[in-house]
């Protein structure tokens, strides 16, 4: 179970990171699609990194993020970390608590359906996602994305400068809430690629890539 592969125990806590921005971009799903008029709100996220340990009592390191958009009273804590549970299919986690005010609970962006990885805020290039799938779990708020072990995904979550994190209501977007790596997230995401990549776990390993955009040959399917 996702959720169980979840549990981690922190132990130790680094200093306090820069902050680099955030941004929750929403639009109503009931008009057409030409007449979208979106609405954007700006805030920041900061970075850090944390020793823990694993559920089986493995000493590990993960990657965290802690969102904040005032302007919607919506806060996201995001980690980032690998898979070091067998019996799970996905060579990292990316765990994600919302919370949220009362009143945004029936206007609020919705379910997440999906992580995506971007080279700039703009609209182009297009966002590429990170192939795998998102769940709910049963803790209010949170979802939980299994990446698959490709070289793609290792190359996007490593080298791309922001994540989107997608919502929908219907069966169309809604919202999506741009998050910053900035100098500090970027930093945090080399440092721990590179432990991980030290330490020893089959299971832990990353695809052998010869290139940075090359697709592994172990994704599921």
């Amino acid at each position: 179970m996702l959720l169980a592969a979840a549990c981690l125990i922190v132990t130790a806590l680094p200093a306090v990171a820069q902050t680099a921005r955030a941004v929750l971009v929403e639009w109503d799903d009931t008009r057409r699609a030409e007449d979208h008029v979106e609405k954007r709100y700006d805030g920041s996220v900061t970075w850090r990194t944390e020793r823990v340990k694993s559920a089986d009592g493995q000493d590990d390191m993960l990657i965290r993020a802690d969102v904040d958009i005032p302007g919607r009273n919506l806060k996201m804590a995001m980690s980032v970390r690998r898979n070091l549970d067998p019996s799970v299919q996905a060579g990292h986690l990316i765990e994600m608590k919302f919370t949220v005010t009362p009143d945004y609970i029936h206007s609020g962006p919705g379910e997440v359906f999906g992580v995506f990885m971007k080279e700039t805020e703009g609209e182009k290039p297009a966002p590429e996602v990170l192939q795998g799938t998102t769940a709910k779990t049963n803790v209010a708020g949170a979802y939980v994305t299994a990446v698959w072990n490709t070289c793609k995904n290792l190359a996007l979550m490593k080298g791309d400068p922001w994540f989107a994190i997608y919502f929908t209501r219907t069966i169309r977007p809604t919202a999506y809430l741009m998050v910053e790596k900035g100098q500090a997230g970027q930093a945090a995401f080399d440092a721990v690629f590179a432990a991980w990549e030290r330490s020893a776990g089959a299971t832990a390993k990353s695809p052998a890539c010869p290139r940075a955009d090359a697709e592994s040959a172990n994704s599921p399917g």
